[in-house]
């Protein structure tokens, strides 16, 4: 931000000293000509009128307008959201404005220019390095807006901010009396989002409930990242059938563990079996089955040979010697060196658990959420 503050100062303030530079420009023009009086704003805009680019004000809403350091009465209509659409839906306001206020500011510089560059020109003026300055300075400045703008809007932290920020501002909004000291001094702007619940139910701005519908599907992760493994698996055997755990591998039919036999070694001897059980949930969620062409073969990997539909069938029967006999019931045969899950046991009803980047536990498999 501080790079697109500067940017603004400086192009500005270029354009108003080669204007004063050239009195050429306007000749022949009116008092109220668009070069004296957009040499005006340039001069205004030099001396950086502003306070800050963005301001925490617009927090719960769009309060703080261009939040110039001499700040008028006046209502600015860019900023209010029944005029500027981006405005009306709960979210990271402070960007918003934010983004609003260098618009308006580049867009003031950009018509200067060009009423500069025609003037110039119709001057017959050449192109000089001092011309070129200017036009580097807008470049350094429409790039600095570029990057601000992935960072602030494009970026997957700025989805999950804005969403978080929208689900504040909805609490604010149905329970006014809520503490919400934690905020520090915007939490004195709550009375922002007083109106929440009547711009949904009277006013009927579904985009209200829309947009939090999607924030509590973004921020779901966040309840995950700091749940036990333990609590999270205890989550998913309450909720599903059948639950696989990569990487303790371990496994739950109805609550009980999998295990038949405690001497299965998943990790070791019987990582193999462990693979036919994976894949077999695996495929199940999308009711299709297990054949010799999903299997790896570590003695011929190098070959890129598949196990034969004979060593298929083994691993089944030794699948079979450990694992509870409720899950091996479940296992169909569906052709030579096949198998399959019983249909009995919906895809919804099947969870595969696993960890995300060694760091946190989630489903990696489910059809449903």
């Amino acid at each position: 931000m501080g790079a697109v503050d500067a940017a603004l100062v400086r192009t500005a303030r270029l354009l108003n000293e080669y204007a004063d530079a050239h009195p050429d420009l306007r000749q022949n023009e009116s008092v109220d000509s668009p070069v004296e009086s957009g040499s005006q704003k340039m001069a205004w805009l030099a001396d950086r009128p502003w306070r800050h680019l963005a301001s925490p004000l617009d927090y719960f809403y769009p309060t703080a307008a261009y939040n110039l350091r001499d700040a008028d009465d006046v209502q600015h209509g860019r900023f209010l959201p029944y005029l500027h659409r981006t405005l009306r839906v709960p979210g990271d306001f402070v960007s918003r404005c934010m983004q609003i206020r260098i618009d308006d500011w580049r867009q003031d510089i950009q018509r200067f220019l060009v009423c500069c560059d025609s003037a110039r020109k119709n001057a017959g003026e050449e192109q000089t390095p001092e011309w070129e300055t200017i036009q580097h300075s807008l470049g350094q400045l429409n790039e600095g807006i570029r990057t601000l703008r992935r960072h602030c809007f494009e970026s997957p932290k700025a989805r999950l901010r804005d969403s978080c920020v929208a689900l504040v501002q909805v609490y604010a909004g149905y329970r006014q009396q809520a503490d919400l000291n934690w905020l520090g001094d915007v939490s004195q702007m709550v009375q922002g989002v007083a109106d929440m619940r009547h711009r949904v139910t009277q006013q009927r701005q579904w985009e209200i409930p829309e947009r939090i519908a999607e924030a509590l599907h973004d921020v779901a992760h966040l309840l995950r990242e700091n749940q036990p493994p333990d609590a999270m698996i205890e989550e998913m055997k309450s909720r599903y059938r059948l639950v696989l755990v990569e990487g303790l591998r371990e496994g739950y039919l109805d609550g009980t563990s999998i295990d038949g036999d405690e001497l299965a070694d998943w990790h070791g001897r019987h990582a193999l079996l462990w693979e036919l059980l994976w894949l077999l949930a695996e495929r199940a969620t999308i009711r299709q089955s297990v054949d010799r062409t999903r299997l790896t073969n570590p003695r011929a990997r190098e070959r890129g040979e598949r196990p034969t539909a004979k060593a298929v069938r083994d691993r089944r029967s030794d699948l079979k010697k450990l694992i509870s006999e409720e899950l091996n019931a479940l296992i169909e045969d569906a052709g030579p060196g096949t198998y399959r899950l019983s249909r009995t046991l919906e895809p919804g009803e099947i969870c595969l658990l696993g960890w995300v980047e060694h760091e946190r536990l989630e489903v990696l498999a489910s059809t449903s959420s």
